[in-house]
């Protein structure tokens, strides 16, 4: 039985069961049953000696362990200091702060900055002595950098050449056509406005313009060139090119002023096919009649033998088609008579053609619709 067991025995547990049947130990006293226990307990220890003298005789032969020296610890109370009584009151003027243990000491008060004017500036520039910080001398001017050769005159303040403009200006207009070199050909203009290569600079603007589908801006970049150009034939292409991109786009009022300035300035162009052709039809297509029939008077008395377009001249559009656009026009301010004859010379001389298949619709429509 173990020790555990003892432990129980000595109060009065399990141990009952070892003792003989029918013995009651209900009735015994509470300390003869405690007694009972420690001697049962007893016995069992002495049972057990030989077993346990065996188990000293084999630990015995071990060395035993050096104990660890104990140093002696000493406990020291900790002892808080006094809380310091504070009386709160106004000072007075004049009077030093105090407390307990004496005067407060005195802390000086921060300046604020100042604000710094230009005043302020330039009088920290006149002290500040020879060896400043690197901060001070970033701030002071910088000295500007002189050119060799130009007198000692900074490249800053020197304004540019005629040559160095011109050069600018050749390499904008040389420059591929997209809307970066439209905008620097732009600023250019605006800032040498008066330079012999602003308008062949405006020109330019207009071919890109044209490149990017952009009819307003290239067909006033075209009317501008014209003005400044000094240039008779490149101003009578810029001319041209305004007058067509305005007719392109529906804009007949300034297509057809435009070709009327084009046959005022240049008189070479009163034998062109070409100019004639799109003044008439701009004109019709404003219903101005009376101008529209001298322009196409014009162009009908040109004599048949074929012209070489100027430069920048579109080629003429063929008779037939001419003759037609005649013809529309006659109908439409209801001169039938007129008309007819026209579709018929379309029917007769120009067979097998649009123009032809489109003069017999006409002529179709008008017989089955009299005139009233």
């Amino acid at each position: 039985m173990s020790d555990d067991a003892c432990t129980r025995e000595r109060t009065g547990g399990a141990w009952a069961r070892l003792l003989p049947r029918g013995w009651k130990p209900a009735g015994l006293p509470r300390l003869a049953r405690l007694a009972a226990g420690m001697a049962l307990c007893g016995a069992m220890a002495a049972r057990a000696a030989p077993q346990n003298a065996s188990d000293a005789a084999t630990t015995s032969t071990m060395p035993a362990a050096t104990p660890l020296p104990v140093s002696p610890v000493s406990l020291q109370p900790v002892l808080k200091p006094p809380l310091e009584r504070v009386s709160l009151r106004p000072i007075l003027k004049g009077e030093e702060p105090t407390t307990a243990t004496g005067t407060m000491p005195r802390v000086a008060p921060t300046p604020s900055p100042r604000p710094r004017t230009a005043t302020t500036a330039a009088m920290t520039m006149a002290t500040t002595p020879a060896t400043t910080t690197l901060a001070a001398r970033s701030a002071q001017p910088r000295a500007t950098p002189r050119v060799d050769g130009e007198g000692g005159a900074s490249s800053e303040s020197r304004a540019p050449t005629p040559a160095m403009i011109e050069n600018l200006f050749k390499a904008a207009i040389e420059a591929p056509p997209t809307a970066e070199a439209r905008v620097q050909l732009r600023d250019l203009v605006l800032a040498h406005a008066a330079a012999p290569a602003a308008s062949r600079a405006l020109f330019r603007i207009g071919e890109i313009s044209e490149t990017m589908g952009d009819a307003q801006e290239a067909m006033l970049a075209y009317m501008a060139a014209a003005v400044k150009l000094e240039d008779a034939d490149v101003a009578r292409q810029a001319r041209l090119k305004g007058a067509e991109i305005a007719q392109d786009t529906g804009m007949f009022s300034q297509a057809a002023a435009q070709w009327q300035e084009l046959r005022r300035i240049h008189p070479e162009l009163e034998s062109s096919p070409e100019v004639l052709y799109r003044h008439a039809t701009a004109l019709s297509a404003l219903g101005q009649w009376a101008g529209a029939d001298a322009a196409w008077e014009r162009l009908l008395a040109l004599p048949a033998a074929p012209r070489t377009p100027l430069a920048g001249e579109r080629p003429a559009p063929p008779m037939s088609q001419m003759l037609l656009s005649r013809a529309l026009g006659l109908e439409l301010q209801g001169r039938r008579a007129q008309a007819r004859e026209f579709y018929d010379r379309v029917v007769q001389e120009f067979k097998d053609t649009p123009e032809s298949v489109r003069a017999r619709a006409r002529l179709a429509d008008m017989d089955r619709w009299p005139q009233p």
